[in-house]
């Protein structure tokens, strides 16, 4: 048997792999650390969850119009209500305006003991391996 697979093959071989094979979304395993659920239910027509997370941090799970899933994690319930709250508030009725005060007050309670995810050390970076920066010359 060559090791040499001709494209069709490969294709096919990657196939049959991905049938019997099972991916960690189609599992239910998740990557993320461990976060809690504080809030869950319907701004308008959109399905929101707010979870935090051990390390403090904020993560806010919805469904576009569009019909893709979106996931936004911030560190402070300013953010979340910047970038995910006053964008789903535009769409909701009237009647629902005190909502997003109910969603920070209820992260705010869940982050009672947790660590300050903006005062966290942050992760060394990686290097570079191999290839040095160029220097662009801008010339004439």
């Amino acid at each position: 048997m060559s090791l040499f697979l001709l494209p069709d093959e490969k294709r096919h071989l990657i196939r049959s792999l991905r049938r019997h094979i099972p991916c960690p979304k189609t599992l239910g395993v998740r990557l993320e650390p461990s976060s809690r659920s504080v809030w869950e239910g319907k701004l308008g027509e959109t399905h929101l969850r707010v979870a935090v997370h051990a390390s403090g941090r904020i993560e806010a799970q919805w469904r576009a119009k569009a019909g893709n899933d979106r996931r936004v994690v911030v560190n402070t319930i300013d953010e979340l209500e910047r970038s995910v709250l006053f964008q789903l508030m535009l769409t909701a009725p009237p009647e629902q305006q005190g909502v997003s005060g109910d969603i920070a007050h209820a992260v705010a309670q869940a982050k009672v003991g947790l660590p300050d995810p903006e005062n966290a050390p942050r992760p060394p970076r990686k290097k570079k391996g191999g290839q040095q920066r160029r220097r662009r010359r801008h010339g004439k």
